[in-house]
Parts: C-alpha cells; structure tokens; sequence
C-alpha cells in the first residue's frame, strides 16, 4: 500500500516519487506528481527554496491488515455495484476495480 509521507528535502533520496505537484511561492510548477527525484533536481529545489517533499512510500501490510483491507473494499463495491449484480461485463469491472484499490489504495 502506498501512503505520502512529507519529508524535509535533506532526506530526500534520489528515486523517490513525488506524491504531488511541487510549486514554488508564486505558484510556478517546480516538479509535478509523479515526478522522480534525482541529484539535480533535489539541488535545484534547494535553491528554489523547496524545504520539504511530499512522497509515495510503500507501506507492508501484515496479513491480518490485507484481509481486513480486501474485506472492506468489498464491501463498499458490493454496495456500489448492487444494482448491476449480475452482469458479466459489470462483475468484471467489480473485480478489476477491486484489484486495482488492493494494489493502489
């Protein structure tokens, strides 16, 4: 699971994924999400004054924690596709979007 972390620029390493767009104080896009950081950028940043990033970073979950996610997410589907229960192409949605919140959520 993928939470942002904010994290002061001196603990920034390079290969880490910016979690949103970085601006400066003038509103001026400095780095936009998604963005990887390298050696060059995380020095242009300093120098734009960039005190802070805010970052993915991987979380491991136990096992206890996925089956109480999955559990969750399943239910809040199954409330939300309850009224196309049923359809083959609406199901295969159901299950590709449940895949996709387990791996991105």
């Amino acid at each position: 699971m993928m939470r942002i972390e904010q994290r002061p620029l001196a603990q920034v390493a390079a290969g880490e994924v910016v979690a949103a767009d970085v601006v400066d104080g003038q509103g001026n896009m400095l780095l936009g999400a998604g963005g990887v950081v390298n050696a060059r950028i995380l020095e242009q940043l300093a120098r734009r004054g960039v005190v802070s990033l805010p970052l993915l970073v991987e979380v491991a979950l136990s096992a206890e924690e996925v089956a109480a996610r999955r559990a969750a997410l399943e239910a809040q589907l199954d409330e939300q596709f309850a009224c196309v229960r049923g359809q083959p192409l609406m199901e295969q949605l159901l299950q590709t979007v449940l895949r996709y919140r387990l791996g991105h959520a």
